[in-house]
């Protein structure tokens, strides 16, 4: 009896060493899959050519805990070759975030407030963006990709391009009855805004009364 009560407790020692997070504080490559990093400091790039964070494993969620990461010639964020990564609670304050032959990964409750622009580039599908704040521009080169519940603002309009496949949507197929990014009742698409108070979210007709604009908005190609 004795033997399978510690049995018991060195298997709950270890399922919870197995769950628990690793404390970062300094730009690195995050390369153990499944695992999970959560930043306890604002983090500013080398200006050595490298990526402030390098995502190279799978199923790697990072949690920034609403920390910054800035670079000011570097990436701020680079994700290579994997698949089923999370990011959030991210301020991305410096040059690019860019998703590079990778796909089905998660972005949510971020700010994208950088100089720079997130890029999302070709073989880089099905990847998701909801719930965070862009001022930066967005270039989607890949398929699939979905935007849906983020705020899109700037001075003037933030300049998003996608490609020409018409894969890559920013809204639901259908809605889901639960409060948006700006205090709505339902989550389907994006707002748009500028400074001015004239982007599309502010100006377009409501015509159901449901807090979605009638027409889609039209973007740029790549």
């Amino acid at each position: 009896m004795r033997k399978i009560i510690l049995l018991i407790i060195a298997m709950s020692f270890l399922l919870a060493v197995s769950v628990s997070a690793v404390d970062i504080d300094a730009c690195q490559v995050l390369d153990v899959s499944g695992e999970t990093y959560t930043l306890t400091a604002d983090l500013e790039g080398s200006y050595d050519g490298s990526s402030c964070i390098e995502i190279t494993e799978d199923n790697i969620t990072l949690d920034c805990d609403d920390y910054s990461i800035y670079s000011e010639e570097d990436n701020d964020l680079l994700l290579s070759e994997v698949e089923g990564t999370m990011v959030q609670s991210c301020n991305f304050l410096g040059t690019n975030i860019e998703i590079f032959e990778s796909d089905g990964n998660y972005f949510e409750g971020s700010n994208f407030d950088g100089e720079g622009e997130l890029t999302i580039g070709l073989n880089s599908d099905n990847n998701e963006f909801y719930n965070n704040y862009f001022t930066m521009p967005v270039n989607v080169a890949g398929a699939s990709n979905a935007f849906y519940n983020n705020y899109f603002y700037n001075t003037g309009e933030v300049d998003v391009k996608i490609n020409g496949l018409g894969t890559t949507t920013f809204s639901l197929s259908s809605i889901i009855e639960a409060e948006n990014i700006i205090g709505g009742y339902y989550i389907g698409g994006n707002y748009w805004a500028n400074t001015e108070g004239t982007s599309f979210s502010e100006t377009c007709e409501d015509v159901d009364g449901d807090g979605f604009c009638f027409k889609s908005r039209k973007f740029n190609f790549i």
